[in-house]
């Protein structure tokens, strides 16, 4: 009878093998098809071929020498050794090009000690035992596992969000590749959660978990190869976040030190002779700023610096020629947008101007030479703006 179960788990093994081995290899050859500057990109790709051979190395082991079959515990150790690494490498993988690098830094301090325990923990089950069968060695790694995948899985969602809110704000373009990555990827950690929790201590779970678990593997795959098309600019303003992060943790870190040495001079509450507190809001653009902004604005317009597309606030202001930080204070202080809404305005209004002088140009071509990504996307952010498609904002000039 035992011979008959291990069939339908020697075979759900070899699948998992296969998809696994297929899936790392399209990662290994996808570099030739796309070729993206972003490190953050490149180094995620290779976390994510090192996380599927792990998978590859583990389904070949579990086949060869049936540690599952051998029964629930040492089935669990073996998955517990392979699936804290391969875990830890799809959290970093999805951070890396998601969160900022101080961030990512703490994360992987904290992931690498955990799996340096499971580790430490398993290495002394062997010498303790001398065998896979280490009862309260294995509850140990249990514990700890279950602890680092929880981890994994809620731990990064606040900077994810940041980090969210950041690219919706600086990119005028269309980011559903990315949001789709981002849900891919908390799919997937949930899926390893549920796997982790279900079919590593049972063995018929595994029947259960695996094909869903697989789905969303695939689709992260499919998600992470789709961005690599457009993961430039995003990765771009990641890296500029956490510049911005340093910049303002320094700032803050030399306000408390001068709050601390002040802290002494006088300890009475103030009172009306008290001098007013020094504001710690930015300054406001001067006259000459503003011109500044305004002359480069107004030269980019004139040379239609608006038909690229993937422009971020980062690469607007190279082409304007002044900092990033000057550019998104005047679009506060001055036009009360986001550089998002400012641009997506600024083609919307070409937009317009060309379909009523340019009768004979197609959607598309319109789409393109206004710096939209793709006719889908003019449509959805015309259709936001005037409530009407662009073909029937045209017919309704007609009339």
């Amino acid at each position: 009878m035992t011979d008959l179960y291990n069939i339908p788990l020697l075979l759900l093994q070899c699948s998992c093998f296969s998809i696994t081995l297929v899936l790392a290899l399209v990662l290994l050859f996808a570099r030739y098809h796309q070729h993206t500057e972003s490190r953050a990109y490149e180094s995620s790709r290779w976390m994510l071929i090192g996380a599927l051979s792990l998978y590859v190395v583990h389904y070949l082991l579990q086949m060869l020498f049936g540690f599952r079959a051998r029964g629930e515990d040492v089935g669990a150790l073996i998955n517990i050794l392979f699936y804290s690494p391969v875990a830890f490498l799809f959290a970093c993988a999805t951070l890396r090009i998601s969160a900022g690098h101080r961030y990512l830094r703490r994360f992987v301090r904290v992931g690498l000690a955990g799996v340096a325990v499971i580790l430490a923990l398993f290495v002394a089950g062997l010498c303790i035992f001398r065998s896979l069968d280490m009862p309260w060695v294995l509850r140990a790694m249990e514990v700890v596992y279950v602890a680092l995948i929880l981890f994994f899985i809620f731990n990064p969602g606040g900077e994810l969000r940041r980090m969210h809110r950041k690219i919706e704000d600086e990119t005028a373009d269309d980011n559903s590749k990315y949001n789709i990555y981002m849900h891919s990827g908390t799919v997937l950690l949930y899926a390893m959660g549920a796997a982790g929790a279900l079919s590593i201590f049972h063995t018929r779970t595994v029947f259960i978990v695996a094909a869903f678990f697989l789905l969303a593997l695939v689709f992260y795959v499919v998600s992470f190869l789709s961005m690599g098309f457009s993961i430039q600019g995003v990765s771009s303003l990641v890296d500029e976040a956490e510049d911005a992060q340093e910049i303002i943790g320094s700032t803050e870190e030399a306000k408390d030190e001068k709050e601390e040495a002040t802290a002494g001079e006088s300890s009475a509450p103030a009172d009306e002779d008290s001098a007013p507190a020094s504001s710690t809001s930015a300054p406001r653009l001067s006259a000459a700023q503003v011109e500044l902004v305004e002359a480069a604005i107004a030269t980019w317009r004139a040379e239609r610096g608006y038909n690229t597309s993937n422009l971020t606030s980062i690469t607007m202001a190279q082409r304007l020629g002044i900092p990033k930080r000057l550019l998104t204070q005047y679009l506060a202080e001055r036009e009360g947008s986001t550089f998002r809404v400012w641009l997506s305005n600024i083609r919307i209004e070409e937009s317009k101007r060309m379909l009523l002088t340019q009768p004979d140009y197609s959607i598309e071509a319109i789409a393109e030479a206004c710096g939209f990504s793709s006719r889908s996307w003019m449509q959805e952010k015309f259709k936001a703006s005037t409530g009407m498609t662009p073909a029937e904002w045209r017919e309704a000039q007609k009339s």
